[in-house]
């Protein structure tokens, strides 16, 4: 049984119905024969008919060919590896995608009213849900849908946490990005980036609770600016928002003084070969998987041929000498697979060992 997070409007992606599924109700009996009731889990989980779907595996479903045509991603260098680290994380996705877009135009087209329903359903997704949240602010990137499913819904930069504020604008270009810092007080940040929804709510008296996580975006960007925050600055602000729509009235900015904001400004050259490249998107979980099956393999034919070393001591061996040693069929084979013993004709086999 599942138990489907409530969406305003039922979403329909080819004719089929698309929700997601909070958790799954399994009932069980214990040693005693009495039923158990367990829940697990399913916040990332989108029922799509009648299979569950993790976001990745749910695109990879909807597009078998096409998704992650390109299976790459961006790995900034140098000055400019530590330039990115003063904007969002969000904006740092963005302008990976934005590259990848520019280096690789041709991207999978997707039909404007399957688009339309995908941006619906990951609208309707847990807000404490963030993986699935992050796709959805993704897919309102331009051509978002057209990026996530050319290059994968799961690409970002990992950065070390802010360490100071930083306010910018950006100029877009068709082949770089311009980002260019602002200096700020705390009390000038306001009124430029929150006040105005403030302001529009107090002169409805309403702060309507559904709407706090608009209001928290509203602290790292508006219709001006960027903003990124420290960890303490961001957990002080989101209180601060938080306290606003609970008691329903304006609260003064618990920050006082200089935001820390500079005018540093940099450019992200798409063009530029010494500072970006493009590198293959490598699923590290799969590979080290992957990589320890390979490895216990390679031990396991080690220890075979440490064991065989000390028995066959002949270049050539027949059948019945080699059974003779205890090497029965399963053996052999097993030797033959792992390339230990060649087939020299039939009944004859050649030592590989050496």
């Amino acid at each position: 049984m599942s138990i489907s997070i409530q969406q305003e409007e039922i979403v329909y992606i080819r004719g089929i119905k698309a929700e997601w599924i909070e958790e799954r109700l399994e009932e069980t009996e214990n040693a005693f024969g009495e039923k158990d009731i367990k829940y697990k889990s399913y916040r990332n989980k989108i029922k799509y008919g009648d299979k569950l779907f993790s976001p990745e595996e749910f695109f990879k479903f909807l597009y078998p060919k096409d998704y992650k045509k390109y299976p790459y991603k961006v790995k900034f260098k140098g000055q400019l590896a530590k330039d990115i680290e003063r904007l969002s994380s969000n904006q740092r996705t963005k302008l990976m995608y934005d590259i990848l877009a520019y280096k690789y135009p041709d991207m999978i087209n997707v039909n404007t009213v399957e688009e339309e329903q995908i941006i619906k359903l990951f609208s309707y997704s847990d807000k404490e849900n963030i993986y699935a949240q992050n796709i959805y602010y993704k897919l309102q990137y331009k051509d978002g849908i057209r990026k996530i499913i050319t290059f994968g819904c799961g690409l970002k930069i990992d950065c070390a946490a802010h360490g100071s504020v930083w306010c910018y604008d950006i100029l877009y270009k068709e082949n770089k990005r311009i980002y260019r810092g602002i200096k700020l007080g705390w009390e000038e940040w306001k009124s430029l980036a929150i006040q105005p929804i403030i302001d529009n709510n107090r002169l409805n008296r309403n702060f309507p609770v559904e709407h706090l996580e608009l209001y928290k975006r509203y602290l790292y960007y508006n219709d001006c600016y960027y903003t990124s925050l420290t960890i303490s600055e961001k957990k002080i602000l989101e209180d601060w928002i938080y306290k606003i729509v609970s008691k329903k009235e304006l609260i003064e900015i618990p920050l006082k003084g200089d935001t820390g904001s500079d005018n540093y400004i940099f450019e992200v050259n798409f063009n530029d070969d010494k500072q970006i490249e493009i590198v293959e998107n490598i699923d590290l979980k799969k590979n080290m998987s992957q990589y320890n099956i390979d490895n216990n393999i390679k031990k396991g034919i080690e220890r075979m041929k440490k064991h065989y070393e000390l028995i066959l001591k002949k270049e050539r061996y027949t059948t019945k000498e080699l059974e003779e040693l205890g090497i029965d069929k399963n053996a052999r084979t097993r030797l033959k697979k792992n390339g230990l013993l060649l087939s020299g004709g039939r009944g004859v086999y050649l030592n590989n060992l050496k």
